[in-house]
Parts: C-alpha cells; structure tokens; sequence
C-alpha cells in the first residue's frame, strides 16, 4: 500500500467514527485527485460540501476536479465514457512512462 492508498484508508476511518468530518472528506478527495481518481475526488468533495455547506476550499477544489474532467471531454469528443484515472492522467502527462505506447 502506498502513502496515497495508507490515507484513504486512515481518512476512511476517521469518517467512521464521525461521519460528517468535512475536513477528513476534503483531504481524503484530495488523495483521490493525486491517486488521479478524478470521480472519486469530485463525489468526495460534494459529500465535504454536504457536511459543510461554506465550505469554500472544498467548492473551490470540486470545480477544478470537473474542470479536468471537461478539459479531457473537449480533446477527446469520441469518446462517450467517462474517463478512467488513467486516461486523465496521460491526457495531462503523455510523456509519463506508464503513458508511452510502442509500435512494433
């Protein structure tokens, strides 16, 4: 398990035992953005934001999620699904090794 994945798993456990702890759900959506889990983060913040209605950071936050997202629908129109963690990060990267494709 990563450093990432270790907190996700520790906010997870702090919102069990206070389930509306906005702050836990705002840095937990955090993680999922740099785990370049784009859904995740967005539904993360939207229940930060329903524990906690000013939350500004977290509404701030929330449109740059679906700002990336948008960004990755209007380069690529043909496609009809939402995109995977993946394709946004080499859409934002695509020169990161793990996004390089070969040709035989």
């Amino acid at each position: 398990m990563n450093q990432h994945e270790n907190a996700v798993s520790e906010f997870n456990r702090a919102i069990k035992i206070k389930p509306n702890y906005a702050e836990a759900l705002f840095n937990m959506a955090i993680t999922f953005g740099k785990l370049n889990d784009h859904n995740k983060a967005i539904t993360t913040y939207e229940k930060a934001i329903e524990s906690k209605p000013d939350y500004a950071e977290a509404f701030f936050n929330l449109g740059m999620e679906y700002s990336s997202l948008e960004k990755y629908k209007e380069r690529h129109p043909e496609d009809d699904h939402d995109p995977t963690p993946l394709e946004l990060y080499c859409d934002e990267n695509p020169e990161a090794l793990e996004c390089r494709m070969y040709e035989d």
